[in-house]
């Protein structure tokens, strides 16, 4: 899901905006302390304030809860915040935080509970909904993070965000026409976001509907003429679909002019590949991971240059070594680096990775 913290920053500030709800003072004095991550040791705490004497819950234990969150101290902050409701069961802002915290913890039915009483108390807060669905994605419970996707959008119908992070759910439950929809009503409310038009293409482009992809790839620049993934997308479909080379790089130029990308530096690497000017595909290579070191496209067509035409095994190794650690389930890369052990002589490495690539697929061989 894309663009959580927004989301979540948004849904913080209007929730203690809105909340009225009071800790009542305590007939008795508390101590409270306030911890923060071991620099040195992160797996560690470190006292940083302790206050003595406190009169009231309100001073003390939401205090110390949102500082304690804040400093990532979340099991001391659900403590903090267990205090507050005991003695203030509808305390709005101690259920919020303490949900995140469970959350922040991967204690993800807990959190849900705790939105669940959220709810409760805001049964029209859209993003109380809203934050739901994201706790119950967290759990795989992707039915029910569709339900309060739609039960969001249900009360605030002219929130984009919501419909995007709706249409990426639905790509995920093979609706991919549903995804689209959500891309229409968007470009209903406006016209101009050439992040719809971007998305639309996406999902237009894996029904192998390459033409409406390409107009809509080509709608996107026009609404934002600096929008540099448009470019890139939009030149990817003119290398890989109409074979257009001259029309992809210009694309690939355009995009990197207005903002160096991954994804342009490392289509247009492919085709200075295809043109042997290996030279220049690394440098371009090299540019896309210094941009992400995690995209794992760059890594595997890097590893395949330096594999074959430059002759740098060691590199190449390294290459899929990482592509395999980020997609540890694609088992074309794991006879790309059983290629690499091969000829690197370890013949055991070797079998190894082609026996792992075909128990994941068994059909390996043909993607080749």
């Amino acid at each position: 899901m894309k663009k959580i913290s927004m989301l979540l920053l948004v849904f913080s500030i209007f929730l203690i905006g809105c909340s009225e709800s009071k800790v009542p003072p305590a007939e008795d004095t508390y101590l409270i302390e306030i911890y923060k991550p071991n620099p040195e040791n992160r797996t560690e705490l470190v006292k940083i304030a302790r206050i003595e004497n406190a009169s009231t819950l309100t001073t003390t234990y939401l205090t110390a809860g949102l500082v304690n969150y804040e400093h990532g101290a979340l099991k001391k902050a659900i403590e903090d915040f267990d205090k507050v409701i005991a003695q203030d069961p509808k305390n709005e802002v101690a259920f919020y935080y303490r949900a995140l915290a469970k959350y922040n913890l991967s204690r993800f039915d807990d959190a849900i509970k705790d939105i669940d009483e959220l709810v409760k108390m805001q049964p029209e807060n859209p993003a109380v909904y809203a934050l739901r669905a994201l706790f119950k994605y967290g759990k795989k419970d992707l039915t029910g993070t569709l339900k309060d996707y739609d039960k969001s959008i249900e009360l605030s119908p002219k929130n984009l965000s919501l419909y995007f992070s709706r249409a990426d759910l639905k790509v995920e439950l093979k609706n991919v026409n549903g995804a689209i929809e959500d891309m229409n009503k968007v470009l209903e409310i406006n016209p101009n976001s050439a992040k719809a038009y971007i998305y639309r293409a996406d999902f237009k482009f894996s029904k192998n509907d390459f033409k409406g992809a390409e107009a809509d790839y080509t709608k996107a620049t026009e609404v934002d003429p600096n929008n540099e993934l448009a470019y890139a997308y939009r030149g990817i479909v003119k290398l890989t679909i109409y074979k257009d080379s001259a029309g992809a790089i210009k694309d690939f130029d355009k995009s990197i002019q207005i903002k160096p990308n991954e994804v342009a530096h490392t289509f247009r690497a492919q085709i200075l590949m295809d043109k042997k000017d290996y030279e220049n595909a690394i440098k371009d290579l090299d540019s896309a991971l210094k941009i992400n070191p995690n995209y794992v496209t760059a890594l595997v067509l890097r590893g395949a240059i330096r594999f074959g035409p430059l002759r740098n095994l060691q590199g190449a190794l390294e290459d899929n070594n990482k592509a395999i650690e980020l997609e540890p389930n694609n088992a074309l890369y794991y006879t790309y680096r059983g290629d690499v052990k091969a000829e690197m002589g370890d013949e055991e490495g070797s079998q190894g990775d082609y026996a792992k690539a075909e128990a994941l697929d068994p059909n390996v061989w043909s993607l080749r």
